[in-house]
């Protein structure tokens, strides 16, 4: 509420619940507690409904993304995706990485260069951001550059959430016209907001 966001729930049988394992270097491993329920027809209605007048459409890797990614296509609107861990191969990932005008992903998976520049080459994707962790962050753009920035000095309280945190800035900057450097920096900065705080923002201590 103090943000200004409105919160639309959908109904489902069971939404997404899992717990994180963190490592102090960063490291996760996510336990499933609850694998969300099919997407039910109003879900979908309701998602896409709440795309009118957006600008710009985030499109979770989960079953009611997958549902409702041709209409966010359609929409014609700056479309984000996060593809985590993604390989270059899987195949739900597949039609997220096409869909794309920004995508982002971190290095855990086996993606290498030339699979970011596929993506660049063969869909929709103005600009590819792979995170980093410790490294700091990179992204390729349409033309072809490489853009990259350190990560900046943390006191790490709890690096649980840096990267949606991360996610949530550069697609700030990259709205408000910035370059490709100038996106990852605005995202580094976010990304140490979070480390510093056991909650996703200082704001929520």
């Amino acid at each position: 509420e103090r943000a200004g966001l409105d919160v639309v729930p959908v109904d489902a049988q069971h939404t997404e619940s899992h717990t994180n394992v963190m490592t102090p270097a960063g490291e996760r491993l996510s336990l499933y507690t609850a694998l969300p329920g099919a997407p039910t027809a109003r879900a979908v209605g309701t998602a896409v409904a709440a795309m009118a007048g957006a600008d710009a459409l985030v499109v979770d890797l989960s079953a009611i993304g997958r549902a409702v990614l041709d209409a966010a296509v359609a929409a014609a609107t700056p479309l984000w995706t996060d593809l985590h861990d993604w390989d270059g191969h899987q195949a739900f990932h597949a039609p997220f990485a096409a869909a794309g005008t920004t995508v982002a992903l971190n290095d855990d998976g086996a993606a290498d260069a030339s699979t970011l520049a596929a993506l660049v080459r063969d869909n929709r994707a103005r600009l590819v951001v792979r995170t980093l962790g410790a490294r700091g962050a990179e992204a390729l753009d349409r033309h072809g550059a490489w853009h990259r920035v350190r990560a900046l000095p943390a006191t790490v309280v709890d690096s649980n959430g840096a990267g949606d945190a991360f996610a949530a800035g550069a697609l700030m900057a990259e709205l408000a016209g910035s370059s490709p450097s100038a996106v990852l920096e605005a995202g580094s900065r976010q990304a140490l907001r979070a480390l510093g705080t056991r909650h996703l923002s200082p704001l929520l201590d």
